[in-house]
């Protein structure tokens, strides 16, 4: 993609998404559909981290001549460039920021803090840099770095506004708490195992959950933790029944949270799923998935119904064994249901939940290669049974409030 700045291709009102991509891992993909959605090009980043472009992308034109077709994935305009093991955040305007292998995570003040991650020139190079992406002016500054360099980290945002990093490459102990009043790093206490690939979980406690992940050892960890931000510590709690990394894991509405999938020692990739009780500080067997898939960086998005949707992944923990199939658990009977599959087997893919009710599946990859590609997913409505058609046909979810502008 070429680093022009300020080039306009005309786009449709509503939703305009912002996407921060690199090369991807087996090649660069810079092909483009011929759709209704069109593409706006804007500044680049001054920091290599992953190599990153600032790309916008028009995700959907809500047109009243669109069918509601529930529980189904439609095309969407496509990424100016392939990216894979990227991170997506929502930001107020409706638009999504999309960053690869840094965390990326959204203050208080609407910016959106991204930290850590690796050169695309070299996935074995952690980086310390950290830098501010700013709505409003669409640009990128540095801020303060990380005491630590790293990737496949966690980073949380706390109750207080502050963000806590915690783990990552190469297998660190250590945690690093962000303050946006003063664009700095500083050490907090570290957790008792050194950890990377692993999931944190903010709790209506305020506390943070973590659990699993790869551990120094070379063993892959059922182990958790709680940090607690008043005290800036680690303290342990129940372990996962079932150790695994690369799993998905989302925060539910009665205040328990969803672990599922992964891959655990041996190589064994799981269908399991557990249920971690902050009440009790334990984690319990709950309905397994229908497909065993690794899910690194492949979130689970809590729907507006109450239901978790987990889509694709891999089932070997490569992108030569992707999948398409989508799932959605229900905490009301503990079960998972087959749910209408992705249009493109993906994994290492972004899920982002939109204002509509919506999930857009982007990037990722597969046996061809590293994905430009998105879709979008529009869950099950009222009065409407549970049974999923791939029908081609655009989905559309009628919004109860205004949509959001677009920022021109």
């Amino acid at each position: 993609m070429s680093p022009e700045r300020g080039r306009e291709i005309p786009v449709a009102p509503f939703y305009f998404v912002l996407l921060c991509g690199a090369l991807g891992l087996f090649g660069r993909e810079d092909t483009m559909r011929t759709l209704r959605q069109s593409f706006r090009i804007l500044n680049a980043l001054p920091l290599p981290l992953a190599g990153i472009l600032a790309v916008g992308i028009l995700l959907w034109n809500l047109s009243p001549a669109f069918a509601d077709t529930p529980g189904t994935f439609t095309t969407t305009g496509s990424m100016s460039n392939a990216r894979s093991v990227h991170t997506a955040t929502l930001l107020p305007s409706g638009k999504v920021l999309v960053a690869v292998r840094h965390t990326s995570t959204l203050l208080p003040n609407g910016k959106v803090l991204l930290a850590g991650g690796s050169p695309i020139s070299s996935s074995g190079i952690s980086l310390a840099s950290a830098e501010l992406y700013d709505p409003a002016t669409g640009t990128f500054t540095p801020t303060g770095s990380m005491g630590t360099a790293r990737q496949t980290h966690t980073a949380t945002l706390l109750p207080t506004g502050k963000v806590l990093i915690a783990g990552g490459s190469s297998t660190l102990a250590s945690a690093e708490l962000y303050d946006p009043a003063t664009g700095t790093f500083s050490p907090t206490g570290s957790m008792g195992t050194a950890r990377q690939n692993h999931n944190a979980v903010l709790l209506p406690t305020g506390e943070v959950l973590v659990a699993g992940g790869f551990a120094l050892s070379s063993n892959i960890q059922a182990s958790a933790e709680l940090y607690d931000p008043a005290t800036g510590t680690f303290t342990p709690t129940g372990p996962m029944g079932t150790s695994r990394q690369a799993f998905s894991a989302a925060l539910l509405p009665t205040g328990n949270v969803l672990v599922a999938g992964g891959i655990t020692n041996g190589a064994v990739v799981l269908a399991s799923a557990e249920l971690y009780d902050p009440t009790a500080g334990v984690f319990s067997a709950t309905g397994s998935m229908g497909t065993a898939r690794v899910l690194a960086g492949n979130p689970a998005i809590l729907l507006p119904n109450g239901k978790v949707l987990i889509a694709g992944g891999s089932s070997t923990g490569a992108f030569s064994t992707p999948l398409a199939s989508a799932e959605l658990y229900d905490p009301a009977t503990g079960t998972f249901s087959l749910t209408g599959s992705m249009g493109t087997a993906r994994s290492a893919q972004s899920m982002t939940l939109l204002p509509t009710g919506k999930v857009i599946s982007a990037g990722g990859g597969n046996s061809s290669g590293t994905l430009a590609s998105a879709e979008l997913y529009c869950p099950e409505m009222p009065g409407t049974p549970g049974t999923f058609t791939s029908t081609g046909r655009s989905c559309m979810i009628r919004p109860r409030g205004p949509l959001p502008s677009l920022d021109r």
